[in-house]
C-alpha cells in the first residue's frame, strides 16, 4: 500500500508522524475533512444553490478527499439535493491543469451546475481560470468553493472562496509529537483538529 514506506521507516526505528491525513497504525495530526465538506455544502445551500457539482481526485484511497466528499454529500442529501452523475467530475491529480481539464469537461455539458465544490484549491484555481477564459462568470454563473485556503486563493483572478485548514497548528503539533517520539515509545497520538476558520468567502 502507499503507506508501506511508513511501516518500514518505523520498523527501522525512525519516528513517524503523518500530517494532514489519518494513519490508524500510528501517530497523525489531521483536520476534520468530513466537517470541511459539510461546511462547503452548507455555504452553497445557504446561497440558494441546488444544482451543485463536485470536482474531486479520482483516488478511492485518498482518505482526506473521500472524507470531504462524504461530508459534502451528507449535507446535500439531508437537504434533498443530489449531485447529478455528469456533474461529479473526477480527475487524476490535484494540480491547476487538472482543474482546467475538469472545466473543459463541464463546458461540454448541455446543462451545467450553478455551483461547484472543488476538493483542493489548486484544482479550483484551474477551474476558475478556464471558466473565465470561456466567458463563464464566476461566481455569477458558476460559484466555486475550494479547499485548503492556500495563499494563492486570495490573489486569483476571482478571489477564491475556500474551506480554511489550520495548516500551522497541524505542522506545530506534528513537530511536537515527533520530538516527543525521538527516543521514546508510547501510545499512538491521534489528533483531529477542528476547522476553526470555516469557509473563507472573498
Amino acid at each position: 500500500s502507499r503507506l508501506d514506506h511508513l511501516w518500514e521507516a518505523r520498523a527501522n526505528g525512525t519516528p513517524v508522524v503523518v500530517m494532514a491525513r489519518r494513519w490508524e497504525d500510528g501517530d497523525y495530526v489531521a483536520t476534520d475533512d468530513v466537517k470541511g465538506g459539510d461546511l462547503a455544502a452548507r455555504h452553497l445551500l445557504e446561497r440558494g444553490h441546488r444544482r451543485i457539482g463536485i470536482v474531486q481526485l479520482e483516488d478511492p484511497d485518498h482518505t482526506p478527499v473521500q472524507a470531504r466528499v462524504l461530508g459534502f454529500r451528507q449535507v446535500l442529501a439531508a437537504a434533498g439535493v443530489s449531485v447529478h452523475e455528469s456533474w461529479d467530475l473526477k480527475v487524476s491529480g490535484a494540480l491547476i491543469e487538472h482543474g482546467v481539464e475538469a472545466a473543459d469537461r463541464l463546458l461540454l455539458l448541455p446543462e451545467r451546475p450553478t455551483a461547484l465544490f472543488v476538493t483542493s484549491d489548486r484544482k479550483a484555481l484551474g477551474v476558475v481560470h478556464r471558466l473565465l477564459e470561456r466567458g463563464v462568470r464566476v461566481p455569477e454563473d458558476v460559484a466555486v468553493v475550494g479547499y485548503d485556503d492556500i495563499p494563492y486563493a486570495a490573489c486569483a483572478q476571482v478571489p477564491l472562496t475556500t474551506v480554511a485548514v489550520p495548516k500551522r497548528p497541524v505542522g506545530e503539533m506534528s513537530a511536537e509529537i515527533l520530538f516527543d517520539r525521538i527516543g521514546l515509545e508510547g501510545q499512538a497520538e491521534r489528533v483531529l483538529l477542528a476547522l476553526i476558520g470555516g469557509v473563507v468567502r472573498r
